[in-house]
């Protein structure tokens, strides 16, 4: 009897990913399936398919939305909904065929990073770009900016372009100062 399980035979690997979200809104989830997407865009790259599952919870109080993705070209599927809140926890997870898990988990947290959803990972770690290590592009992301025209690596690093066109309910402008109007999102 084989010691392994099926997914270790076959070269499979999981990495999974808690913390809490601050603000959860439509625009939160629809940025946190885009990041399922990013993911999956990236496994199928480096892999060559989509062999596996991608996958996130978000709860809050007594009810949870799950989004999966198994196939890109169907995209995100959400089971259950999340109403609008304050404070809401998430669990993310990758199992997934064919790929190296320190690349993978890389390529998650930038997604994270990258999707503009105030959040805290566990262990108290606020996701942002100024990390300490190599990202293995081979560009310095600390001080400089690639003015949109990209440095190569497949990630986004200019982060000045968070400014949305909708309205998170407060009753404050967003889009003309940039003072915090104590409503909870980031603005």
């Amino acid at each position: 009897m084989s010691t392994f399980n099926s997914a270790q035979e076959a070269g499979g690997i999981a990495v999974g990913i808690n913390g809490t979200i601050s603000g959860f809104n439509a625009d939160v989830e629809a940025r946190l399936a885009n990041v399922l997407m990013e993911v999956g865009r990236w496994v199928e790259r480096e892999a060559g398919a989509l062999m596996g599952h991608i996958k996130m919870a978000v709860t809050s109080d007594s009810s949870t939305v799950t989004m999966n993705l198994t196939d890109l070209r169907e995209g995100v599927m959400f089971h259950g909904r999340v109403r609008p809140c304050r404070h809401s926890d998430f669990s993310f997870m990758a199992a997934v065929l064919d790929v190296e898990e320190e690349r993978l988990r890389h390529t998650i947290l930038h997604a994270l990073e990258d999707s503009g959803v105030n959040m805290v990972l566990e262990g108290g770690v606020k996701p942002h770009h100024h990390h300490d290590h190599d990202c293995g592009c081979g560009h310095d992301h600390h001080h400089h900016d690639h003015h949109g025209e990209g440095c190569g690596c497949g990630h986004d690093h200019h982060h000045e372009h968070h400014h949305h066109d909708h309205d998170c309910g407060c009753g404050h402008d967003h889009h003309h100062h940039d003072h915090d109007c104590g409503c909870g999102h980031k603005h």
